[in-house]
């Protein structure tokens, strides 16, 4: 019964989704009359994917600033791959290889844009990822924080996006760093991560490991003591018991802190 309104306009639009649709529509010159995607819903994210999707080339940013979503199907990555090699566009095509498996290839991409790039931090980032998939622990710790000082330089103020880039690599690089045995280098990341990303309740977790990485077992154990919730805590992740237990010793996990799925 369906089939006979699936092609059918809709009368009174009730919501619209992001301009995803709208450009896939324009790539593949769809027609979609049940389901339409307005070209009206293209924005700001979009606009150097259909530069790439006119021109064949992915247009350099005309301000510093985080590089958006990379778009990694096929079609797009062809795409990419023939484009003007760009410090933005070998960022793209470094992530659309990497999810393709490609890693060998996804880094030769990444260190290409970062010859001649003036924001160095995406692509370090990455390199420092693909170093800790390779094992190169202290790498990607040198990495995480030559990439955290790019940012800091390049970022232009406490806002919603910068604070979030900033909350994003800050807690990457620490975890890099305290991997690597870097503590005073990972409390120089902490010290420039914004006030109210420091309270909330991930970095809250990740100022206990800092401090116990310090030597300083009872301020560790004080930030429990204060109490912080970790929102974004995997099902499963057991580094609240595992800190817990460095810093308590053999005293029983708190029952506000015990998220694992084991007896």
């Amino acid at each position: 019964m369906w089939r006979g309104w699936a092609d059918t306009e809709p009368g009174e639009v009730l919501a619209v989704g992001s301009g995803w649709g709208a450009l896939e529509v324009l790539r593949a010159q769809c027609k979609l009359p049940g389901t339409p995607f307005p070209e009206s819903t293209l924005g700001a994210e979009q606009e150097p994917w259909l530069e790439l999707l006119h021109s064949g080339a992915v247009p350099e940013p005309r301000r510093v600033g985080p590089p958006g979503p990379t778009l990694v199907a096929r079609h797009w990555r062809d795409m990419l791959e023939t484009a003007p090699a760009r410090p933005v566009a070998e960022y793209h095509l470094g992530v659309a290889q990497w999810h393709a498996g490609d890693l060998a290839q996804a880094v030769r991409s990444w260190e290409r844009g970062l010859e001649l790039a003036p924001s160095r931090w995406p692509l370090l980032r990455c390199l420092a990822v693909a170093d800790q998939e390779s094992g190169h622990v202290e790498r990607a710790a040198d990495r995480y924080a030559e990439a955290f000082d790019d940012l800091c330089a390049e970022r232009r103020d406490d806002g919603v996006v910068w604070g979030g880039v900033t909350a994003a690599l800050g807690r990457e690089a620490m975890g890099a760093l305290l991997a690597a045995g870097r503590c005073a280098v990972a409390r120089g990341v902490w010290e420039r991560v914004h006030a109210r990303t420091r309270a909330s309740g991930r970095f809250r977790l990740l100022e206990a490991q800092l401090l116990l990485a310090e030597g300083d077992v009872a301020a560790a154990r004080g930030v429990f003591e204060e109490g912080f919730e970790v929102a974004d805590l995997r099902e499963g992740d057991e580094a609240l018991g595992e800190l817990w237990a460095s810093v308590a010793g053999s005293e029983p996990l708190p029952a506000r802190y015990d998220f694992r799925m084991r007896p």
